[in-house]
């Protein structure tokens, strides 16, 4: 799961630098990928935004490439609120939704309430766009198989590791 949101991120969101990978145990979380802007940003694209959902969904297209559709686990349950937040943002405010347009559709807003039909679009766009990038993310795991295999044998065998060992594995795979 961790290795699928490391080399998914290292390559849909690389303006994001990957700090270190971990499957220690830490409150309710199992492991994370840590990855952090170099410098805040006010403003960010289309293409990053969009990277930004495939990373989040990186772990459980891994779990789905390796272990299969039946054996997935509800380790993605915090990564789905995130990538449902970043592709709401990116539909109802930020106006980055062919099918629902230049609207931004908040409810705390001057505007008010969306309408219904509205808000209807706004979910559908929100599933396509999360759809899309769950399957960039599977993809992108299936193409760089060897690569998470080999950064999650050696989570399994060290629990931690760092950016520069991540890349070194994921270069030589």
């Amino acid at each position: 799961h961790e290795a699928g949101h490391a080399i998914v991120g290292l390559i849909t969101a690389p303006e994001d630098r990957l700090h270190k990978v971990t499957i220690e145990a830490r409150g309710r979380t199992l492991g994370a990928a840590h990855f952090a802007p170099d410098v805040d940003r006010h403003l960010h694209t289309r293409r990053y935004l969009t990277g930004i959902i495939a990373k989040a969904l990186g772990g459980r297209a891994a779990e789905l490439v390796f272990v299969g559709p039946e054996h997935v686990t509800s380790g993605a349950g915090g990564d789905l609120v995130q990538a449902t937040g970043v592709a709401r943002r990116m539909v109802a405010d930020f106006g980055m939704s062919d099918d629902v347009g230049l609207i931004r559709a908040d409810a705390s807003s001057a505007t008010g309430q969306p309408s219904g039909a509205l808000a209807g679009q706004i979910d559908t766009a929100v599933r396509a766009l999360i759809r899309a990038q769950a399957d960039r993310a599977e993809a992108l795991v299936r193409e760089h198989r060897a690569a998470v295999e080999a950064v999650a044998d050696a989570l399994v065998e060290r629990d931690v590791l760092d950016a520069d060992e991540v890349i070194t594995i994921a270069r030589a795979h």
